[in-house]
């Protein structure tokens, strides 16, 4: 699971876990009044889920090598929210049985445990019953550490947007919309053609009523329509005109 798939053509192929940093946007910026405002949040994934990493990073970006001080976001505390997040990657687990995990046998459970299924009768009890899952650490003081029992692109940006959502609820003034959002407007498709409706022209009115109230704020075309001379964009019509967009 750690080979790196670069490497798997080698003599000697490469085995090794691999990290990125985000630096993920938890409340923009208030010009004038508030700066930006960024979380930690530190990846690790075994060599062979590498494109883990580079999908996570196509979304939150990578923020450089975390060892150098210009990357360390305690040094930054003018744009850090003072929380930190840790995402490990191990589908490997997925089939361990709950006594390797260190749960209690089913006698020594407590109500609650038994009650979840966080305890185990026979020695090959799988957790979660072998499915993916994943386990999570998190404190008031915005401490998060998760582990990924699957390598599924989409769990991976959900937890960093998860550890998001946390950091915008402790540090404040702020919100994470886990399910994105929209600004949405009334709007009408009238198709490529139009031909005159009664029940939208209406027959109470014609062309030439139009033009004789409007009088000398509109110019007549030859063509058989009129333009408002101090809006050029909104033009007169006959009521029997048709309009076809090809």
């Amino acid at each position: 699971l750690n080979l790196l798939p670069y490497t798997a053509g080698w003599k000697n192929p490469v085995r090794s876990m691999v990290s990125t940093m985000l630096r993920p946007l938890a409340c923009p910026e208030v010009p004038n009044v508030s700066p930006e405002k960024r979380m930690e949040v530190r990846f690790f994934v075994p060599g062979g889920c590498v494109s883990n990493i580079d999908f996570v990073e196509s979304i939150f970006g990578n923020a450089g090598d975390p060892s150098l001080p210009e990357n360390d976001a305690g040094l930054d505390t003018h744009h850090w929210t003072g929380t930190s997040g840790c995402v490990i990657l191990a589908p490997h687990i997925r089939g361990l049985n709950k006594k390797a995990l260190g749960l209690p046998h089913l006698s020594d459970a407590t109500d609650d445990q038994k009650a979840t299924g966080m305890c185990w009768e026979n020695e090959d009890d799988q957790y979660n019953n072998g499915q993916p899952f994943k386990i999570t650490l998190r404190d008031k003081r915005g401490i998060m550490v998760t582990i990924l029992a699957d390598n599924y692109f989409g769990y991976c940006k959900k937890e960093v947007k998860t550890q998001i959502g946390l950091t915008a609820n402790i540090f404040g003034l702020a919100e994470e919309e886990h399910a994105g959002g929209a600004i949405a407007f009334k709007s009408y498709s009238l198709g490529t053609n139009f031909y005159p409706d009664e029940a939208i022209v209406g027959t109470s009115h014609t062309f030439e009523e139009a033009i004789k109230l409007l009088g000398n704020t509109v110019i007549v075309h030859p063509k058989g329509y009129a333009t408002d001379k101090k809006y050029t964009n909104i033009h007169i019509l006959p009521q029997d005109m048709s309009v076809d967009l090809n």
